[in-house]
């Protein structure tokens, strides 16, 4: 569990990093979304998704929330992680 936390951890120090860009657009990369706001949210949306309870600063959580309303990110990031769950054993 010490291992889990410590890369917790990594993701909180990395998301404050994603909180410090987000102060200056909406998106990473300025006010369109881009392939950064794909792949961090696409992390994002996986490390979510697992149960973890991972606070998210007000920026990321405002960008994230925008992600998610978007119809492209639902269907093609927003995946069922569900048959990935057979292979943890």
């Amino acid at each position: 569990m010490a291992a889990v936390n410590n890369e917790l951890q990594k993701c909180l120090e990395y998301l404050n990093c994603i909180e410090q860009e987000l102060n200056h657009a909406q998106y990473l990369a300025g006010d369109s979304i881009t392939l950064a706001d794909i792949c961090a949210g696409a992390v994002l949306y996986r490390l979510t998704s697992q149960g973890l309870a991972v606070p998210l600063p007000p920026n990321v959580s405002l960008w994230y929330q925008r992600l998610q309303q978007r119809p492209g990110y639902r269907q093609w990031v927003m995946s069922d992680f569900s048959e990935l769950k057979a292979r943890e054993n």
